[in-house]
Order: structure tokens, then C-alpha cells, then sequence
């Protein structure tokens, strides 16, 4: 039994991709929040997962969740009144959306739905 199974002691991301999604969703939460509102690191953060999904389209569920990462960060980026942070989870939601199943892209409407309520926190950029 032993010999079927491989134990590590740290997750690896090139056999658990999620564990990379979370990394990148904390490093984008942390410096969005008004805790550190460094929108340098939160920037890179949606990009690389934008491009992650679109690198490796075969994997299905990239998409998901890299969509329910975009929710997390919007929602901080209006917390700390980041405009550029919304703005750039809207333009990442808007790349993602069409590599979803017809259910999940149901559900990421939704989402969508949630997200624009913040929309009026940055009326100054839009």
C-alpha cells in the first residue's frame, strides 16, 4: 500500500494547481486590503491566474476557480477603495467567462451580478 501512495510534505503546484490559485488568491488579498493597499502585487496576482487558465485550457477547473478568486479580490478592491484592482478583476472576469461550461458561466453571472454592486464605491473612476 505504501508503495502506491507518494507522501510530501508540502503541496506542489505542479500536481495540485488549486494550492497555486490559493497562494496567488492570499498574496492578492493581503496586498489589496487596507491592512498593506499595494495594488502592485494584486495586479500580478489576477494577471498570472488570468494567463494560468488560458495557458492550460485543458484543465477544467481552472476557470471556477480562478472566477471565485476574482469575487474574493473584487470585493477587497472596493473594501480599500482600489479602482484599478476592480478594474482589472472585471477585465480578467470578462477573459475567463467564455472558457466556462454553460453551468458554471450561469453561476459566474451571478457573480458578475454580485460584483458590479461595487461599482458605485469607485463612481470616480467610471
Amino acid at each position: 500500500m505504501r508503495g502506491a501512495v507518494q507522501l510530501e510534505r508540502k503541496r506542489d503546484i505542479d500536481f495540485d494547481p488549486a494550492f497555486g490559485m490559493e497562494q496567488l488568491e492570499d498574496i492578492g488579498w493581503t496586498s489589496i486590503s487596507t491592512s498593506k493597499q499595494d495594488p502592485a502585487p494584486g495586479l500580478h496576482a489576477i494577471r498570472v491566474l488570468s494567463h494560468w487558465c488560458d495557458a492550460q485550457p485543458d484543465v477544467p477547473d481552472r476557470p471556477p476557480r480562478a472566477m471565485n478568486t476574482m469575487e474574493s479580490l473584487a470585493v477587497v478592491s472596493t473594501e480599500s477603495m482600489q479602482h484599478q484592482i476592480y478594474a482589472e478583476v472585471i477585465h480578467a472576469i470578462t477573459l475567463l467567462l467564455p472558457k466556462l461550461a454553460p453551468d458554471q458561466q450561469q453561476r459566474a453571472e451571478r457573480l458578475i451580478a454580485r460584483i458590479l454592486s461595487g461599482i458605485g464605491d469607485h463612481e470616480t473612476i467610471f
